[in-house]
């Protein structure tokens, strides 16, 4: 990928990328445990939060209240300067998974039910050298994408688990390559949200807000798509 294009492409992708790992799995079971990687990964890589207030386990069924993944990071060029800087901000009152499993490097779970999820993703100031949560709310952001996501649901879930590269120093265009890269662990029967809320907000001259419906998805294989969904 050419790093002319890193930069307009990053804060999509960092978007995403933080959304799609935050729904994952958590405590004495294979789905706590995928989400004990996870969230061990985003401590070690300068994440303030990544916790979760309780984990209730019944039969083949494990359910984590009031999850949370929060922290600021950056994503720096070959020469290991600054591009850009996130904030980032999730937060998943309840999140239902059943029937989780494990095979050697493979966590899987039959499926995960969100009922509601909220994030804030922010781009701010190269130079504003922010560290924590608390300065970075404090300042205007260049761009913010937040929002809330209702009835979230993925089936037949998969995922071999691979070294993640530790993001403390910054995202290097390398590191940023692998985290795209983890998708092609990733398989899933189908995935569906009833309803997303978006916002778009570029410094204030630019607002768009967006609501989506019905959303569904096809399989995926390998982090390759394989059924499309009419």
């Amino acid at each position: 990928m050419p790093f002319q294009n890193f930069k307009r492409q990053g804060f999509f992708a960092v978007s995403i990328t933080v959304l799609g790992l935050s729904a994952q799995p958590a405590l004495s079971s294979p789905a706590s445990d995928l989400l004990d990687k996870y969230n061990a990964w985003y401590l070690e890589s300068g994440f303030e939060k990544a916790s979760y207030a309780e984990a209730i386990e019944s039969g083949d069924t494990t359910e984590i209240r009031d999850y949370n993944v929060a922290g600021v990071f950056s994503i720096k060029n070959d020469e290991g300067e600054p591009t850009a800087t996130f904030y980032a901000d999730v937060t998943i009152p309840k999140m239902v998974f059943t029937g989780s499993a494990v095979d050697g490097d493979v966590f899987s779970y039959d499926s995960l039910t969100v009922g509601k999820a909220t994030f804030d993703i922010r781009v701010l100031e190269e130079d504003s050298a922010v560290k924590d949560i608390a300065s970075a709310k404090d300042l205007k952001p260049v761009a913010q994408f937040s929002g809330s996501m209702t009835d979230y649901t993925v089936s037949d879930f998969s995922e071999k688990w691979v070294d993640h590269p530790v993001l403390k120093e910054g995202i290097s265009q390398e590191a940023f390559l692998q985290l795209l890269g983890m998708s092609l662990n990733t398989s899933y029967g189908s995935s569906a949200i009833s309803e997303m809320s978006l916002t778009f907000n570029i410094a204030d001259e630019f607002v768009s807000d967006t609501v989506l419906t019905g959303f569904k998805t096809g399989s995926i294989k390998d982090g390759v798509t394989e059924n499309h969904l009419a």
